[in-house]
């Protein structure tokens, strides 16, 4: 809040008793409190006796809303007396207390400025560094990086003249720096040096020489090789050896896949063989013998074992030879941790008939460690049958496709 003081007189110098009413222009937001003060266009009435001013009012002078100032004379009965003595706009400063008298407009009878002009003023002239601001430019000569420079300081720096704009002062800050400097279209204050043919280096930076030719050319030649060297972004055409990042497993986006991230979706893998006939009767699960299979790959005689959890395709075949009386049908399951999960093949022989049968290719979403085998069978029979181990004709194999 500010304080505004003051004494109102008639031209005798008598003080007056009246009504001083104070109203806004506008809303006035005060986010100084909390919550936020609104001040609204409401007008408010003090009561001044024998000229004695004295009131409190929110200050408006960063908001920039004016407040409307009329002073009433009363009457014995209280009743105001027309016309105002005073009618004026003004801010309230936000210095506090303020003198009443140096927000009522002056006019041209005793000054030629008007309030707001006439309290800069008397800021100014009775501030002489302020003062000393005022108007511009102001030659500092050579730059110093020690020393402080105001709003249209201007200097000389790397034979260019340069003048501040920065509104607070700067200190060690270069006036190539185009935030708080700006050059000054002249002549150079000097004769112009050319640099030498040194290549560029960091030693160009903050130099104030010209490039000669040469040196720009023997640049600008070195990027063309660099460039030449680059493949384009599109439809790019690579030679030597290309590497590139590996990605993580299960990554499905369109990044380059390396022979690293390809051998580690597809390197789980098996193929194996049975090399003795083995006559049965009744269920049997193959005893297999390996024949080929990742390091990855975990194959144990009867089953696979799932090294990586995964998508996985199997298939193969089984030789089958009837050696029972009359027709018989023969067949195998694909088993998932010792239970049937699919039947895989199956055929029809007569009596001392045999033959190879193709496994049917199957492709399994399977998790690690859970194992698969192969169970022959005469459907429930005691038929004998034999599976001949001849490996072109009576062999599995499997192949991890993705990762889950």
């Amino acid at each position: 809040m500010t304080q505004i003081v003051g004494t109102l007189k008639d031209s005798a110098g008598n003080g007056i008793t009246g009504k001083l009413i104070v109203v806004l222009a506008g809303t006035l937001i005060d986010e100084a409190t909390s919550p936020d003060t609104i001040y609204l266009p409401q007008s408010y009435t003090f009561s001044i006796t024998a000229g004695a001013v004295d009131i409190t009012l929110p200050q408006s002078e960063t908001s920039r809303i004016t407040y409307n100032f009329q002073f009433f004379k009363t009457a014995t009965d209280g009743s105001l007396i027309e016309p105002a003595l005073i009618n004026f706009n003004a801010l309230v400063p936000n210095v506090s207390p303020v003198q009443f008298a140096s927000l009522v407009p002056t006019g041209l009878v005793n000054d030629v400025l008007d309030t707001g002009a006439l309290r800069v003023a008397r800021l100014i002239s009775s501030t002489p560094a302020l003062a000393q601001s005022i108007g511009g430019p102001f030659p500092q000569g050579a730059y110093s990086p020690t020393t402080t420079y105001k709003f249209r300081d201007l200097v000389t720096y790397l034979n260019r003249t340069y003048i501040s704009k920065d509104l607070n002062p700067i200190k060690g800050v270069a006036p190539t720096n185009t935030t708080s400097w700006m050059v000054i279209p002249v002549e150079p204050n000097g004769s112009l040096i050319l640099a030498d043919d040194t290549p560029y280096s960091s030693a160009w930076n903050g130099s104030g020489k010209s490039a000669s030719q040469d040196a720009v050319y023997d640049q600008v030649e070195d990027v063309k090789s660099n460039v030449a060297l680059k493949a384009n972004l599109i439809s790019p055409i690579f030679s030597g050896d290309v590497i590139a990042p590996t990605t993580v497993v299960n990554d499905k986006s369109t990044k380059v896949a390396t022979t690293s991230f390809v051998s580690s979706q597809t390197d789980r893998y098996f193929k194996v063989i049975r090399t003795i006939d083995i006559t049965n009767s009744s269920d049997y699960v193959i005893a297999w013998s390996a024949l080929d299979y990742s390091a990855n790959c975990n194959f144990v005689s009867t089953y696979f074992e799932v090294p990586e959890s995964g998508i996985y395709l199997f298939g193969g075949s089984i030789y089958f030879t009837n050696i029972d009386t009359g027709t018989r049908t023969f067949g195998a399951f694909l088993q998932l941790n010792g239970s049937d999960t699919l039947r895989i093949c199956e055929a029809n022989f007569a009596a001392a008939v045999g033959g190879c049968v193709p496994m049917n290719p199957i492709q399994m979403r399977l998790l690690a460690g859970q194992q698969i085998r192969i169970r022959t069978t005469n459907f429930g029979g005691t038929n004998l049958y034999k599976i001949v181990g001849d490996p072109s004709v009576t062999n599995w194999w499997g192949q991890k496709v993705a990762s889950l």
